[in-house]
């Protein structure tokens, strides 16, 4: 006995789509858990917001400061 296959042909199995797993890993895809916190101190706020405007000599000066700071803790 012949089976009928109808006019569209032989059917391909339907495709079983798996569920996407649930990611184990802990920081989201965005790399949000290594987004910059808030500067708490307003001093240092300024300097960071004012720091691209500066000219040259000025952050010349602010980074020797540091350096020279640095130089003493041990």
């Amino acid at each position: 006995m012949r089976s009928r296959m109808g006019d569209a042909g032989i059917e391909h199995p339907s495709v079983v789509q798996s569920k996407t797993p649930i990611s184990t890993s802990d920081g989201a895809k965005s790399d949000a858990h290594n987004a910059q916190k808030p500067i708490q101190d307003p001093d240092l706020a300024i300097i960071v917001e004012r720091w691209p405007n500066l000219p040259e000599h000025i952050k010349a000066a602010i980074k020797a400061l540091i350096h020279t700071q640095n130089k003493g803790e041990k």
